[in-house]
């Protein structure tokens, strides 16, 4: 594909958002029956995001359920339906003319070094400050 477009690999199969919507479409029209890959491969992507989508929600509305049950046990359609209209109104923020400026930006901060930060904040908090005697008793709890 870097050669029919006269370009180096690396232009070609850039990260990010390009690599799924730009050079992998354009490798499935060199395939047999370009338009069953294309569906599927379009398909695949939906499925993922979806189930993504499934998992960050539940996620979220049990950690709100959780922290407190007596209040929010019984109205878990009400929590469910605060979070995805929260994170509705916050994805067309995305929908803008500067929305792919600010899912790079999204993509480059938020998932990657400063996840690393978090987690090892959370290594030394747990080691130091909560104990680890105390945490390797609630594992046990847990288990």
């Amino acid at each position: 594909m870097a050669h029919k477009l006269g370009v180096n690999v690396s232009e070609v199969a850039a990260q990010g958002p390009g690599l799924a919507f730009v050079a992998y479409p354009e490798a499935v029209t060199h395939l047999p029956l370009p338009p069953l890959w294309a569906f599927l491969f379009f398909f695949m992507l939906m499925t993922l995001g979806m189930g993504t989508q499934f998992t960050i929600i539940e996620t979220v509305v049990t950690t709100i359920v959780d922290t407190w049950p007596e209040k929010l046990q019984h109205r878990k359609p009400l929590v469910l339906l605060g979070v995805c209209t929260t994170l509705f109104f916050g994805g067309l923020v995305i929908c803008t003319n500067g929305g792919m400026y600010v899912l790079q930006l999204m993509d480059n901060y938020c998932a990657s070094f400063s996840a690393l930060i978090i987690g090892l904040t959370e290594i030394i908090v747990i080691a130091w400050v909560y104990g680890v005697d105390r945490f390797l008793d609630d594992i046990k709890v847990m288990l």
